[in-house]
């Protein structure tokens, strides 16, 4: 049976069953506080986290029941970790009044026990969620210029440091061993922008990535892995563009192996949607503008 599918708005928080009991409901207790300001499910639907204003809970959609209550009534973004077992919160960050020091707000529960396993400080919400390998052996999170690595749950421990000056991005592949993380650092004063790509854990010596791709015109990149962890496309955007109201873009494609190219799209307009195959060995792409006329006859794009 698949997932329930959920729905928030004034009314509060509810469920309906998935196939094959399509809009029947679902043994979710209504939440009806109309508080909820964010909701997650984990990667295989199994379980389910929002908000309340108060706390927030945890319903596991197989035993149909609320799991865990988590004293979170300020938590604005969350996630599961890929296999479920964690549930990740982040909160806004506050600066104690009497110490003048940062106030942790980032929280990493462990979910059978209901236990905040580690607090950790991520003051900008750009980035905020740790990135984990798909079997959670690994994870990375940026702290100032660097990527911190954990291995198998030991948040005490850093077990390895990937240092980028000004780093603004980075993005841990999904896939088991090898495991693979990029990191994008902007350019700047005519400098191109760059993305490059490494095996964890060898991050030593100058010729260490991989793989690297460097590119102007680049005010932000999201970067997308296929499956296999062998792979990744790089969606490059401008805010502004003087031939273009959508600004400008580039799709580049880098793989693990050190080979790297733009992707030449069939005509101009911006790109709407990327998609890897599951099989990791092909990619789609939506994109470009659809000529129309306008009721003068012209013919515009759009």
């Amino acid at each position: 049976m698949a997932p329930p599918i959920a729905f928030r708005g004034s009314g509060g928080v509810w469920m309906i069953n998935g196939p094959p009991d399509v809009g029947s409901p679902s043994q979710f207790p209504k939440d009806p506080s109309g508080k909820c300001k964010v909701m997650v499910f984990s990667k295989d639907g199994s379980l389910f986290a929002w908000t309340d204003g108060e706390c927030v809970k945890i319903f596991d959609t197989k035993q149909n029941k609320i799991i865990q209550q988590l004293p979170r009534p300020k938590a604005s973004f969350l996630t599961f970790s890929p296999q479920g077992s964690l549930l990740v919160i982040w909160e806004p960050y506050t600066v104690d009044k009497e110490t003048q020091a940062g106030v942790p707000n980032l929280h990493l529960y462990d979910v059978d026990s209901g236990k905040c396993i580690k607090s950790l400080i991520q003051k900008k919400p750009t980035y905020w969620a740790p990135q984990f390998s798909d079997d959670e052996k690994v994870c990375c999170r940026n702290v100032n210029n660097e990527l911190h690595f954990f291995e198998d749950r030991d948040f005490d421990t850093i077990k390895t440091k990937l240092h980028l000056q000004k780093v603004a991005g980075y993005s841990l592949a999904c896939s088991g061993a090898p495991y693979m993380v990029a990191g994008y650092v902007p350019g700047a004063k005519g400098q191109p922008s760059f993305v490059r790509v490494y095996k964890y854990p060898d991050f030593g010596g100058p010729n260490a990535a991989v793989a690297n791709r460097t590119f102007f015109k680049a005010d932000k990149v999201e970067m997308m892995w296929n499956k296999a962890g062998t792979a990744m496309l790089l969606l490059t955007t401008t805010d502004t563009s003087e031939s273009s109201y959508y600004g400008d873009q580039g799709l580049h494609y880098v793989a693990t192996k050190g080979e790297s190219n733009l992707v030449h799209l069939g005509k101009n307009g911006p790109v709407y949607h990327v998609e890897w195959s599951p099989k990791s060995t092909e990619f789609c792409v939506v994109y470009g503008l659809k000529r129309v006329k306008d009721s003068p006859g012209r013919l515009i794009d759009r």
